[in-house]
């Protein structure tokens, strides 16, 4: 199994679902996860419960591109389009809508010419809102429903369309980056933008969700000197320091350029006894070594110090408790459990080499160390008193290495009114992976008013050494016929092989697996020339499921697949970008725990999503800002164990909508005025199923966030400004994942900040 489960559960425990079953369940299928996240690999037995915006080209779409073409430097990631008049005088104030991004199809394609539904989150509009995760950057991005298991400190765990993303569906620089139970987290602040590609995208990733992912774009290097030093202060004696230093370096003639980011936090969080410390520093450097040679180095450092995912029963949360609420602030740990420590380290690369104007060679590369030391105390479900729980204790250590590579051509073809844009890549992942964990019986918790005892020791009797292999080559085609057809046709291969080794109460286990699957997808479109196209689009996905049933029996892979028709229009008159999409998605061979035997595992078999996204983003010279989504799911279970086909899945909203505006005063307001600007925010998450029965399901909830700020000058540029999430304090549960693990979402959030960039 692999290094990270799908959702957060225990032994894994981020921890939703019957824990003393999956515990014993490890005895003979032992939890082989983690660092197989690097691969995607993931364990069957999770697999059911974990199932802005673009461009302002102008409308000859060709001299865009033979424009941008011109103006490449460096890596796929770092190109910058040439920039309009019009357009600097509303990005000027702020990138809030995005002109293109490299995840839909690895190349420098327009996202009009896309044929599936890709958005991206710029750096700009993660300041705005001051971001501190992932998930926050992603609220209000179509398909995405992030803060699935409500204010976690450790990681982020999002959905896309319905499926599960954080498992095998984040990618960093076009590489793998699963973030999980004990895998790496990204922190955003070395981050200059998040791109999300909706549907399978296996034909350029490999092995992935059905749903999508999230690719990260590491900043980068940039020959403009800019400096920026930033501190923040805010609810639950939040204390954050940070600064983005970048420019030429001194004595290189202009041929290298360099970077240092840096962060450290000190945080309390809205659970007692929960810290939420950071520490990162991320330096990098470009070497332009010739006209057609760029090299880009990367590294970073990053240390987490937190705790565990804290979790309540549904009785006192979502449903009836005669004792009435169990408080949002309740630890369930113990003081002497009471450690999620990461340390984490990369060091890569991205390069680039260019034949010619039409022709070009890239590779990115990453080798990532990570180390955890966890220790936990968690609830196991309530008494038939309603008021004590009952834990268990839980001690893991862990360590891994993971290598990504990923090396590709592309190529530029004109031929009559064909134009193709061809790529033929390799990528390579390989996962070593070391584990010792161990559990015991807890003492029990009154829930009302907790008495914290010691707990006994925690044996280390399960050791688990995992090695992760995977291969993949990939082609696409893009052609434009007469300017106007576009088509997309691209394949892949992948190889993959796992082996296991364990020893469990002394008892030793070796297991191997390997997949070869071939996946594929196809678009077609057309583009009108008022800035409109129509697209329908068909692609395929595949996920090994690592491990054996309660008998013996290896699990099947996954495999999804998804038709999807949609449309995007960008006027030319104003910046803005505006799609809408239908698709049908399904997943096969899913897994879930078997009703009938809580030791044992089964594939569920069909999960089919039918659903609508839309989304509008306007920037407009005159100060203002809108970033518009709704999504709309329909999840059914079609194949599965008698009780369940008709079923919703759980942790799938049926609608979700977000509105974010934002206004900032223009250079011809009164002075006095000059340099204010104020932001709104509306979230929508619908509710959410707790099981596969439907038997109970955690409530919809409205939330509302707010941004001031107010920019000026002192001899350099200032901004002091206050974010407020949640405004009103709504108290609500992001999800259950059964009676015994309901997830209590973000309490108010308030977070002041004074930056200075010169």
């Amino acid at each position: 199994m692999p290094l990270l489960p799908q959702r957060p559960t225990a032994p894994d425990i981020a921890a939703p679902g019957n824990y003393e079953r999956e515990f014993m369940r490890s005895w003979t299928f032992p939890p082989f996860r983690r660092l197989a996240l690097a691969s995607g690999i993931t364990c069957a037995a999770f697999s059911l419960h974990s199932p802005v915006a673009a461009a302002s080209v102008t409308s000859d779409i060709e001299k865009t591109r033979t424009a941008r073409e011109k103006a490449q430097s460096g890596t796929q990631a770092n190109r910058k389009p040439p920039l309009s008049a019009e357009e600097i005088a509303v990005i000027g104030r702020r990138q809030i809508v995005a002109r293109d991004a490299s995840t839909g199809t690895k190349t420098d394609t327009p996202l009009i010419e896309t044929t599936q539904t890709v958005s991206v989150v710029t750096r700009a509009f993660m300041d705005e809102r001051m971001v501190q995760t992932i998930n926050e950057a992603l609220r209000y991005t179509p398909g995405v429903n992030a803060d699935t298991y409500g204010a976690d400190s450790r990681f982020d765990w999002l959905r896309i369309r319905g499926f599960d993303a954080t498992t095998y569906g984040m990618y960093l620089d076009g590489m793998r980056f699963t973030p999980g139970t004990t895998g790496p987290v990204q922190e955003q602040y070395g981050l200059e933008r998040v791109e999300v590609l909706n549907g399978p995208a296996s034909v350029l990733y490999g092995q992935a969700a059905p749903g999508g992912l999230v690719n990260m774009v590491s900043k980068t290097p940039k020959s403009t000197p800019h400096q920026e030093i930033q501190f923040m202060a805010g609810s639950f004696d939040r204390y954050q320091g940070q600064f983005d230093l970048t420019g030429p370096v001194p004595g290189t003639g202009g041929a290298v350029d360099g970077r240092i980011i840096g962060l450290a936090r000190d945080s309390d969080t809205q659970v007692r006894e929960v810290k939420d410390n950071r520490i990162y520093v991320a330096p990098s450097f470009t070497w332009h070594i010739s006209r057609n040679d760029d090299f880009t180095f990367l590294s970073s450092y990053l240390h987490t110090h937190t705790a565990g995912l804290q979790f309540v029963p549904a009785n006192g949360s979502v449903l009836y408790n005669p004792y009435g609420k169990i408080p949002t602030d309740l630890f369930t740990g113990s003081p002497d459990l009471n450690r999620w420590d990461v340390n984490q380290a990369t060091v890569g690369f991205l390069y680039e080499h260019r034949f010619n104007s039409n022709w070009r060679f890239q590779q990115n590369f990453r080798y990532m160390h990570l180390t955890l030391g966890w220790r936990q105390a968690y609830g196991t479900g309530l008494l038939p008193d309603y008021i004590h729980l009952t834990r268990l204790a839980y001690a893991q250590d862990a360590s891994g290495n993971i290598y990504t590579s990923d090396s590709r051509i592309v190529g530029h073809i004109h031929r009559g009114p064909v134009e193709q844009t061809v790529l033929l890549g390799f990528d390579y992942q390989r996962g070593d992976s070391w584990e010792s964990a161990g559990y015991a019986a807890g003492t029990l918790l009154n829930v009302f008013h907790p008495v914290y005892t010691p707990q006994s020791k925690v044996p280390m009797f399960q050791h688990i050494t995992q090695t992760m292999e995977q291969k993949g080559l990939y082609w696409q085609d893009q052609m434009k016929l007469f300017r106007r057809v576009i088509v997309t046709l691209g394949g892949r291969y992948d190889w993959t092989d796992t082996l296991t080794h364990a020893i469990i109460h002394s008892t030793a286990a070796h297991t191997g697996q390997n997949n070869d699957v071939f996946t594929y997808r196809g678009g077609l479109g057309y583009l009108f020339p008022f800035g409109l196209m129509t697209y329908a689009s068909y692609s395929r996905s595949f996920q090994p499921t690592s491990g054996t049933n309660l008998y013996g029996q290896p699990f099947k892979p996954t495999y999804g697949k998804q038709v999807e028709i949609g449309v995007k229009y960008q006027p030319t008159s104003f910046r803005s970008f505006m799609t809408a999409s239908l698709f049908d998605l399904k997943q096969t061979n899913v897994s879930q725990a078997d009703p009938a035997n809580p030791l044992n595992t089964i594939q569920t078999g069909q999960i089919r999503v039918r659903g609508f996204e839309t989304s509008v983003n306007v920037s407009l010279a005159d100060g203002v800002d809108v970033v518009f989504a709704y999504t709309y799911l329909d999840p059914v279970i079609t194949h599965s164990t008698i009780g369940q086909v008709g079923k919703r899945p759980t942790l799938i909203p049926r609608n979700t909508l977000s509105l974010w505006g934002d206004y900032q005063m223009p250079t011809t307001s009164l002075r006095a005025l000059q340099g204010i600007g104020v932001g709104m925010g509306l979230r929508y998450i619908g509710n959410i199923e707790a099981n596969n029965y439907d038997t109970f399901a955690t409530p919809s909830v409205t939330l509302f966030d707010a941004a001031l700020h107010y920019d000026f000058n002192l001899k350099s540029k200032w901004r002091i400004g206050v974010n407020i999430n949640n405004i009103f304090n709504k108290t609500y549960v992001a999800s259950c994942t059964g009676s015994t693990s309901c997830y209590y979402g973000q309490k108010r959030q308030v977070l002041g900040t004074i930056r200075t960039t010169f």
